[in-house]
């Protein structure tokens, strides 16, 4: 099970709603903590024989951004809970890991790469010098998910162009 969901919210602390705030811990913790139930509940389920699953967090719950509270709190929540569900389900073969994406080019992001100097300034924090393609997180949540890397579990996977690591020179 995959929980490939997000938003984008950027604002300072203090220009963040209580229901702006809210809404982006819903859509970002609150999907992935019911995902994560649900498909505990049936990997569990006797005669169950485990399963995968792969939760979404960003870079930018690794590295400290400007104006991105809201995001990295409830990507940070994401994380934290991935590592507990590793530990709590991996006795009943449950994986439980986490990608944590850069800016990557969907169209929830279109405001920000449509923007050629928004794009630019981003493309530059990247230690790759790009953003994300769909396909970059595609296939790290693929090679997660894979019964060949059963022995995966409870790791956060930055697929960030180095964004959540490396300082870009």
């Amino acid at each position: 099970m995959a929980n490939c969901i997000g938003s984008v919210l950027l604002k300072p602390a203090h220009s963040t709603s209580d229901a702006e705030l809210a809404a982006v811990m819903a859509t970002n913790l609150g999907t992935a903590f019911s995902i994560l139930r649900a498909s505990a509940k049936a990997m569990t389920r006797a005669g169950a024989l485990g399963g995968s699953i792969v939760l979404c967090s960003s870079a930018v719950s690794r590295h400290g951004l400007a104006n991105h509270e809201a995001i990295a709190a409830a990507k940070g929540a994401v994380a934290a809970l991935s590592l507990s569900a590793a530990a709590t389900y991996a006795p009943q073969n449950v994986r439980v890991n986490c990608v944590s994406p850069g800016l990557t080019r969907t169209p929830m992001t279109a405001r920000i790469t449509g923007n050629a100097a928004a794009l630019k300034a981003s493309t530059e924090m990247h230690a790759l010098k790009r953003i994300g393609e769909p396909g970059d997180v595609a296939r790290a949540m693929a090679f997660l998910l894979s019964p060949e890397n059963a022995f995966i579990t409870g790791q956060n996977l930055g697929v960030d162009g180095g964004l959540g690591s490396l300082r870009p020179r």
